[in-house]
């Protein structure tokens, strides 16, 4: 028997899924996300758990890699100023 990540033995429908998801999104005072938008956040963990960019295409089923980094991958704000600020550090202590 197969099992889906969403609906047991069953897939959910997508407007169920929809549904659920803009009901959970209340619930907990967030923005609400698409499916669809989970892909793109799918994406972006795996950039940052600096997964190579070939497995994330191939994850995705993307053709090349640029559809993956440039429209899939979204870094926020705080993370690139950790990131420099992370490496003004180690310049710093080294």
């Amino acid at each position: 028997m197969e099992w889906f990540i969403f609906g047991d033995s069953e897939p959910l429908s997508e407007t169920t899924l929809r549904r659920k998801l803009l009901n959970y999104s209340k619930r907990a005072g967030l923005h609400y996300v698409t499916p669809h938008g989970f892909r793109h956040s799918y994406t972006t963990l795996l950039y940052l758990l600096k997964v190579p960019d070939v497995i994330a295409r191939e994850t995705l089923g993307h053709e090349s890699i640029e559809t993956t980094r440039n429209i899939y991958t979204h870094i926020s704000k705080t993370t690139v100023e950790n990131v420099i600020m992370d490496s003004f550090k180690k310049i710093l202590n080294d």
